[in-house]
């Protein structure tokens, strides 16, 4: 198994955004009914010239903890938006983008001004980003992060929470936010009995 240290981490980051060692990789997202892509995710990976390919838990944590994962984040916004404007040069098909948001972006800085302003800089529509973030947002803070939410559906963007059901889950608890979709992690599904799964069903907003 690839092991890391913090302190390649911390030492390195600045440098990899920079030379573009870290940068999105697109996931596609196929709706099942039709089998056509509806959207694509970017996940963020770093390239290194000597370690190879990391992945994301080598880092995306120790970025948490050193209050640097606001910089992760809007370099790989810059990095859809590159890839959205080389797609429309082109002529090819135009699908939403999706980007996961940590949640103690929102602690550092006005990341909906941040967000706007590089979709600015490089005339991409909100409506082209999706902002994906996790339920731990629901831990704490509600009313705080309730009106985050809303300033960025006013502003034209979709707000998908990732992964419900992998930690604190409580439908109660989405009566007080206002999501477009819910991406319920399988193992949220995978102890329910067939007889609650023949009940169950996802219905979200889409677009």
């Amino acid at each position: 198994m690839q092991h890391i240290d913090e302190q390649f981490i911390l030492k390195n980051f600045d440098s990899a955004l920079k030379k573009g060692h870290v940068r999105a990789f697109y996931q596609p997202v196929i709706r099942t009914l039709t089998e056509q892509i509806c959207s694509v995710e970017a996940l963020a990976r770093w390239q290194d010239p000597e370690m190879g390919l990391l992945s994301p838990y080598l880092f995306i944590s120790v970025l948490e903890k050193n209050r640097l994962i606001h910089k992760l984040d809007l370099s790989i916004l810059e990095n859809i938006c590159i890839t959205y404007n080389e797609m429309r040069e082109k002529g090819l098909p135009l699908h939403p983008f999706s980007i996961n948001l940590s949640r103690l972006d929102f602690n550092e800085m006005d990341m909906l001004g941040a967000i706007s302003d590089t979709l600015k800089k490089y005339n991409v529509p909100s409506k082209a980003i999706h902002i994906e973030i996790t339920e731990s947002v629901m831990l704490d803070n509600t009313a705080y992060f309730r009106r985050i939410f809303d300033s960025f559906h006013e502003a034209g963007f979709a707000i998908f929470m990732d992964d419900f059901g992998s930690g604190y889950s409580s439908l109660n608890v989405l009566k007080d936010y206002s999501f477009d979709v819910l991406k319920i992690d399988m193992r949220f599904l995978s102890d329910i009995g067939l007889r609650s799964k023949k009940n169950t069903f996802i219905c979200y907003k889409y677009g």
